[in-house]
């Protein structure tokens, strides 16, 4: 796809190995390709593959209403437990209501949180005074656009510049 745009002229190629010098199609076609370098091969031509793509054009992101989820809530919370801080492993981790269901506690971004299945269940329906709890962080409804990246995600050193 990001071929496609840069052949279109749609967009461009970052040389993140060099100079971070921008190439239209042509310009980055006749790079020569380095020893281990990742490339695409056509009867042809011999291409690199291009890490940073600089678009032309820019039409705004749709902004979306994220849907409640037990896997955005675990994205939200980047996936630590919200009453001690500790990255757990996802099949570590449980949701737990701050404010119980039973005692009108609702489904909504404000009262759930990430939180160990250990403590939830140490937890059962007090409130987080009586389990003797609190918060690191207050739970919010998230942005869109902090969805973008998973935070799990080993980012390569070469994006960081663009991110």
């Amino acid at each position: 796809m990001a071929i496609r745009i840069v052949f279109a002229e749609r967009g461009s190629f970052v040389d993140v190995d060099h100079d971070y010098e921008v190439y239209g199609w042509d310009g980055w076609a006749s790079l020569i390709v380095g020893e281990n370098k990742e490339c695409i091969h056509s009867p042809k031509l011999k291409i690199r593959i291009p890490e940073v793509m600089v678009l032309s054009h820019y039409s705004k992101i749709p902004v979306h209403r994220l849907r409640l989820t037990k896997k955005n809530i675990m994205f939200r919370d980047l996936y630590k437990c919200q009453y001690t801080g500790k990255e757990l492993k996802p099949s570590e981790l449980d949701i737990d209501h701050v404010v119980p269901q039973s005692r009108g506690g609702k489904n909504t971004w404000e009262n759930l949180v990430v939180t160990s299945i250990k403590l939830n269940r140490k937890k059962d329906n007090k409130t987080l005074e009586e389990a003797g709890l609190t918060l690191i962080r207050e739970p919010k409804r998230p942005k869109a656009q902090s969805f973008f990246l998973d935070p799990r995600m080993d980012i390569p050193e070469t994006w960081k510049k663009f991110i």
